[in-house]
């Protein structure tokens, strides 16, 4: 499986950069809150979390600062 490649947070695409608390996709579909988040996230820790990551173990997302340099990952059509 490809996730098990991965040791590292990748960038995701969605932020809440637009509204505080409203997570969108770069495409500006939503992001769905519930099911998919670490616990306790989103939490804008020190209200500077506005990027989405896709976490370790690549299961779950989590709200990160954006200037993190980390890869990322896009969607095919």
């Amino acid at each position: 499986m490809a996730s098990n490649l991965l040791t590292f947070d990748v960038w995701t695409g969605g932020n809440d950069l637009e509204t505080e608390g409203i997570f969108l996709w770069s495409d500006g579909s939503p992001v769905p809150i519930k099911g998919s988040w670490y616990e306790g996230d989103p939490n804008n820790y020190f209200g500077g979390q506005h990027c989405m990551e896709l976490a370790e173990p690549h299961t779950l997302w989590k709200d990160a600062v954006c200037v993190l340099a980390a890869l990322s990952i896009c969607e095919f059509p």
